[in-house]
């Protein structure tokens, strides 16, 4: 555990670092307009849209996604750092490149999108806005990541389990099968012994044989003279 949460510190404060939000003029359903662009560390469109709508619902947004689109749409936020008590619009599309992720972001106060030439001032809010969904969203990316390493090692430990299981099944076959040469090995020696015992006795025996024939030849012999 002290070692997931070192891991897990470790990648928190390097996502931080390498958090980055740049200006810039782009396009999405409701047109081209000015927008911030956050780089993310996530790959995944889907965990980045849904960290993003779980985010930005904290602000009392009414959050929808597009069925044709990954914009994610956040109508009448309420960002007091940004605008106050006013409500404000906010557009979000997540785009992954070969080697690079971003989240582009487009606050609408209504009529105008923040840019840095005319909303000073609530463009450095949003800014600060984005680097806190982005220590969330490295966060988010690191309990998921934990929870794979976790499951994980739950396989590796049935896999370990079922080694060990095996293992004790063939010492218990081969505890048997030592059993039962020992018995076939006394057994062998038994029957060495009777073996023994029985040509001593066939010897025996072959000799009365030998004898009785002796016999019947001096009879037949004696009637063959009468």
């Amino acid at each position: 555990m002290k070692k997931h949460l070192s891991l897990f510190f470790a990648l928190f404060f390097a996502g931080l670092a390498s958090a980055q939000v740049r200006e810039t003029t782009a396009s999405m359903s409701a047109g081209t307009y000015p927008a911030l662009e956050l780089e993310v560390a996530i790959s995944d469109k889907k965990i980045i849209m849904d960290e993003w709508a779980r985010f930005i619902k904290d602000y009392k947004a009414k959050v929808s996604s597009g069925k044709r689109t990954d914009e994610v749409f956040a109508d009448n936020a309420v960002i007091k750092t940004i605008s106050g008590n006013n409500t404000i619009d906010v557009y979000a599309l997540p785009s992954v490149g070969a080697s690079r992720a971003y989240l582009t972001v487009w606050f609408d106060l209504g009529g105008a999108y923040i840019s840095s030439n005319s909303h000073a001032r609530e463009y450095s809010e949003a800014q600060k806005l984005l680097m806190a969904f982005s220590a969330r969203l490295n966060q988010a990316a690191l309990e998921i990541e934990l929870k794979n390493e976790e499951t994980k090692l739950k396989g590796l430990e049935r896999e370990s389990m079922n080694f060990t299981k095996d293992n004790e099944k063939l010492q218990k076959e081969n505890e048997s099968m030592e059993k039962s040469i020992l018995e076939m090995q006394k057994k062998i020696e038994q029957n060495k012994v009777t073996i023994q015992a029985n040509q001593s006795s066939q010897t025996n025996k072959q000799n009365e044989v030998n004898s009785q024939k002796t016999k019947i030849t001096e009879l037949q012999t004696k009637a063959k003279k009468m």
